[in-house]
């Protein structure tokens, strides 16, 4: 008999296999070469280049150039430890570009079909740099950002010169390839803008180069393999199952709640590649990703659903262990050096793959939590910053984390009780697909503004049932305390918007989810409207919910709310001028900090030691006066 349990996961992995073994073209880099009669470059202060370049040629291109930065974050680093060469300022390079195009357009249509893009996307590139490396020379192990829109990848075009080591390492999924230069040929590399790459240090000679930002024309997903239309169905199949079978209760649910829990409302696809914001867009699906997502998109219109392509952060904490066996496979920061004989001549790559680049065995998955953080839906508008966490009965992937390389690690060490683990964040492309049906619960529960402004947008146009409607497909996962703080403006939207419904349930169901601590002096004419519309018992349930914040350590938050409490009963007062409903609000509000200072009071006197004891009551007394105030500015 199949457990409950694995009847979910089925169409998951079902789903994942059809997936992996859609047919993909392409490699995450790839190496040309061609001649140098096309190029002609000039540099001010040094005139034409020749070529091969010569030793005193580069020697003359360093005396006119800068130690090169590096972009770490939003920082732009100096740092000879991790990246020592010199970078010739753009606007020093000139190139006869009619000429270079005529080599440098057909190398790029050929990069086209090596990293795998469709007939119909054109690969453009941008000059971003001259590079010159002296012997010793190197860059550390980085990935490259995306410097302008558009940016899918990197080309480095290496110029031809004699030399020995500076190897450009790239790797991505568990797969290495090294490149070497040619002593008297144009080398030409172009790699995914994710891809971790280095250079390995130069032993003898020099290396000049220009690096391009490599943009695509076109929607690298628009081409489904001729092979995949089959696969398409079965695809469409696992999804349309996974979106009918009901997620089972844990364990230690069954006993206080019979059968199964409802499907689920998302699957959530993770890519191979990475993306960033600025990046992140449906026409820039990178490599073997394009092809799947093509065909997930296709299966998601048969089966009736929608789909968002998205960013996740994925936070896995593992077992793990020091590896004793006296073998050094690779520092935490990444550098890998290896064995491979250095030859000048040498025109050649090759890929190996490597394992675990730390000194550290890993043992068991102990958790892992993957976060939806940004996304685009089907319509490609401007991608929206969202917030949700993904359970694992929505997931299923190609490749596990494990055979990527993570942005950050930390081990810690056993200490005692806890510890020998290993924690590791990686950054990944998603597709979340979900049905049509559930549009707008799964809209609402990344993005509560986005469903704040659905339902004000049926209230502006009188279309009260329909706003109520939306309102009662919010219960029970409306959940805006975990955003409302980091979502400037919210509250005061939901205030009004509950206002305008015109119905007591439903403008309940959308304020409930707040926190005390946020109601502010701005917010005072919203809160009276609120209580004229529905009266002062609604509105007294309404701030008892707010009080009973359940999150452990919040009692600094409410501390100095009291503290803003005397300005905000000053200006409810004024709001409410006209009525009785602003002093009632004031009153309501006031209670309920007197039961935190009632509690507080509390809890300070019974301590035993009296030095402590005092220093509690003293610091209460802020508080006590601040209630005092309020009481006095509304007359109570």
């Amino acid at each position: 008999m199949v457990a409950r349990g694995s009847v979910l996961g089925e169409a998951r992995h079902r789903c994942a296999g059809l997936l992996t073994a859609v047919e993909v073209s392409g490699s995450f880099s790839s190496k040309r070469s061609a001649g140098f009669d096309d190029l002609a470059v000039e540099v001010r202060g040094v005139g034409p280049l020749r070529f091969p370049v010569s030793q005193a040629q580069a020697k003359q291109l360093i005396s006119v150039a800068q130690p090169a930065h590096y972009g770490l974050g939003e920082e732009t680093l100096l740092d000879t430890g991790v990246r020592d060469t010199w970078e010739v300022p753009k606007s020093r390079v000139k190139i006869d570009r009619r000429r270079w195009n005529k080599t440098l357009m057909p190398v790029l249509d050929g990069f086209r079909v090596d990293l795998g893009l469709p007939e119909g996307c054109r690969l453009r590139a941008e000059l971003q740099s001259m590079l010159v490396y002296a012997p010793g020379q190197f860059f550390a192990p980085h990935q490259d950002s995306e410097k302008v829109d558009g940016m899918i990848g990197s080309l480095v075009v290496t110029l031809p010169a004699a030399s020995r080591g500076g190897e450009l390492v790239i790797e991505h999924a568990g797969e290495q390839a090294t490149y070497r230069a040619s002593r008297d040929r144009l080398s030409f590399v172009a790699f995914y803008s994710d891809c971790r790459h280095e250079i390995r240090p130069l032993q003898a000679g020099y290396r000049v180069v220009l690096t391009y930002n490599l943009m695509v024309d076109g929607d690298t997903t628009a081409g489904i393999p001729s092979t995949a239309s089959e696969t398409v169905e079965m695809v469409a199949a696992t999804l349309a199952e996974h979106f009918d079978t009901p997620v089972p209760r844990p364990t230690w649910r069954r006993d206080e709640v019979d059968g199964d829990g409802d499907p689920p409302d998302r699957m959530v696809y993770l890519l191979d590649h990475e993306y960033t914001a600025r990046a992140l867009g449906w026409e820039r699906v990178k490599g073997s990703d394009a092809s799947r997502v093509a065909v997930l998109r296709a299966a998601a219109d048969r089966a009736e659903c929608e789909v968002a392509l998205a960013l996740v952060d994925v936070h896995e904490t593992w077992s793990a262990f020091a590896d004793d066996d006296g073998w050094y496979r690779g520092s935490r920061s990444g550098r890998w050096y290896g064995d491979e004989p250095d030859d000048v001549d040498d025109d050649s790559s090759a890929a190996t793959s490597y394992g675990d680049d730390d000194e550290y065995e890993l043992g068991e998955l102990i958790d892992s939590e993957i976060t939806l953080e940004h996304w685009i839906d089907r319509s490609g508008s401007p991608g929206a910053q969202i917030s949700s966490e993904v359970s694992g009965d929505e997931v299923c992937m190609s490749t596990p984390s494990t055979s990527l390389r993570p942005y950050s690690s930390e081990y810690e060490p056993y200490m005692g009780n806890y510890g020998n683990t290993m924690d590791r964040w990686y950054r990944r492309g998603a597709v979340v697909v979900w049905p049509r049906r559930r549009d707008f619960e799964v809209r609402a529960e990344v993005s509560p503004e986005w469903a704040i402004g659905a339902v004000a947008a049926r209230v502006d146009a009188r279309e009260m049932r329909e706003a109520r409607a939306l309102v009662a497909r919010l219960s029970p996962s409306w959940d805006l305390r975990r955003v409302a703080s980091d979502a400037p403006g919210l509250f005061t939207a939901v205030l009004r918007v509950a206002a305008g419904v015109d119905d007591p349930a439903s403008a309940a169901v959308l304020v409930i989810p707040f926190r005390l601590e946020m109601v502010t002096a701005d917010d005072a004419i919203d809160l009276v409207t609120l209580a004229d519309r529905y009266g002062s018992r609604w509105f007294d349930l309404v701030v008892a919910e707010w009080a009973r914040d359940p999150r452990p350590g919040t009692g600094g938050e409410r501390a100095a709310w009291i503290d803003s409490l005397p300005a905000i009963c000053s200006d409810l007062r004024e709001a409410g001028e006209a009525g009785d409903a602003g002093a009632s609000i004031a009153r309501a509000l006031v209670w309920q900090a007197w039961q935190w200072v009632e509690a507080a009071l509390s809890r300070a006197c019974a301590l035993d030691a009296p030095s402590r004891r005092a220093d509690a009551l003293d610091t209460l007394t802020q508080y006590i006066a601040a209630v005092l105030v309020s009481t006095s500015v509304i007359g109570t």
